[in-house]
Formats: C-alpha cells, sequence, structure tokens
C-alpha cells in the first residue's frame, strides 16, 4: 500500500493559456502506519521508537558492554538507541560480520536515527569487523542511534556491541593496567603502564645501563622508566 498526496488549485476567470505544477509526496507502505503517519508536506514522520523511510524498523534501546545479534536482508536496517550521559567521554562501537557474508556496515547518529545520508559518524568499508572510536569533542550528551545497514545484493548476519567509557578506553581495566577516576575521568595507571589510557608498557631502567630491544618501526614509542634518585651518575639520553 502505498499513499500519495497531490494538491493543485486553479480558478480562471476567462479563457486564457495557464500553466500549473503538482508536488506528490510519496508514502511508502502508508508509513507502516499505526508506526508513523503521511504528512502531506514531509512524507512519512514515524514516531518515537520506529525508524526508516517507511518507519517499518523498531528502534531497539541498547546498552552499553551489551551484544545484539541480528540478521539483515540485503538492504536492510536494523535501529538501536543509546543514551549518552555526562558521566561518558568515550564511545566505542563494533559491528562484527558474523558468517562473512555480505557487507554490514555502521552508522551513528545524535538525536534521530540514520540513514545513509544523514549520520554524524559511519563506518562502510569491507572489513569483517567495523568500529567507530569517538571521544568528547565530537561526542556529546543525547541519545545516539546506531543502524546497521546490509549492503549490497546479499544477505547478512551481525554482532554490535557498544561500550560507554569514564576514561579513555576504560584505563585497560580489563587487563589490569589501570584505574579511572569517573570525577576528573583520569586514568591512574598501574606499575609499568603509561600514556592517558595506560595502553603502553614501561621499561624499568637502573644506572648504568645500555639497552638493546627489538627494531622500532615508524612512528612507534618505546617507553623507559628511570629512578634518578637512586642514581650517582649523571643522566644522558640518546
Amino acid at each position: 500500500v502505498v499513499a500519495f498526496f497531490a494538491f493543485a488549485g486553479l480558478y480562471l476567470t476567462s479563457a486564457q493559456e495557464f500553466s500549473a505544477e503538482v508536488d506528490v509526496v510519496y508514502c511508502p507502505n502508508n508509513c507502516s502506519y499505526p508506526s508513523g503517519y503521511c504528512d502531506p508536506n514531509l512524507g512519512c514522520v514515524c514516531d518515537a521508537v520506529h525508524g526508516t523511510s517507511d518507519c517499518s524498523v523498531a528502534i531497539v534501546p541498547i546498552a552499553s558492554h551489551q551484544t545484539v545479534t541480528g540478521t539483515l536482508l540485503a538492504q536492510g536496517w536494523n535501529l538501536f538507541s543509546l543514551p549518552v550521559t555526562d558521566a561518558s567521554i568515550q564511545i566505542i562501537a563494533t559491528l562484527e560480520n558474523t558468517i562473512g557474508v555480505g557487507d554490514p556496515d555502521l552508522y551513528m547518529r545524535l538525536g534521530s536515527w540514520p540513514d545513509r545520508t544523514h549520520y554524524d559518524f559511519a563506518d562502510f568499508s569491507t572489513q569483517l569487523t567495523h568500529a567507530l572510536d569517538i571521544s568528547r569533542p565530537p561526542l556529546q550528551t543525547g541519545t545516539y542511534y546506531l543502524g546497521v545497514y546490509a549492503y549490497g545484493s546479499q544477505n547478512t548476519a551481525y554482532s554490535l556491541t557498544p561500550r560507554l567509557y569514564t576514561c579513555p578506553n576504560d584505563c585497560n581495566v580489563w587487563n589490569n593496567q589501570g584505574v579511572c577516576n569517573p570525577t576528573t575521568h583520569v586514568c591512574a595507571c598501574n606499575p609499568g603502564w603509561t600514556l592517558s589510557d595506560c595502553s603502553a608498557s614501561v621499561t624499568p631502567l637502573a644506572q648504568p645501563v645500555s639497552y638493546f630491544g627489538a627494531p622500532l618501526g615508524p612512528l612507534k614509542w618505546m617507553y623507559f622508566e628511570l629512578d634518578i634518585s637512586q642514581s650517582q651518575y649523571n643522566n644522558d639520553v640518546d
């Protein structure tokens, strides 16, 4: 069922030439009423818990660190809503293609459900794993909507996991590398770890010492720790 609205008005007081234009509003599937309605100016207007062009897809609430799985027909959508509070400074959303067939893409938008032209962040690569890693700014407080879209002509299956963190990468707490202060959003790294998210290991040095390690690639770092309070030597680093 497709709903159309067409409006035209014409009034002539005498014979004369004229031209007229008629605007037609297209509402596919009658906007899946009652999930939406057909507005004569806007087309389909969905209620608060449905989305897509015909309002046919339910928006499912999802929580941080919750994993959901699903299947999609080609060019189909699944939609999810995730509230982001002031306590969160980072979101990492991971999408896995669980069957290696098809191409599920990941979209995210603040305040409304995304589509292929309206989104704030997206990963539509052809990799089996998609990821969005967003920190403040541009991450904002509010409800973010995540959309999974089956690109191309093949059906697909996926798993989706969003994670909200109060400190960068949650200080890698799952590896016992640091602890997050939820008030300051600053990591306190455990001994042997450094950087803002406690992701880099630290090699302790003692004086005098010469360190020979594995070759270091371009744009790579190694970190060392030296306790100079116990040193009786000049501390020169080449």
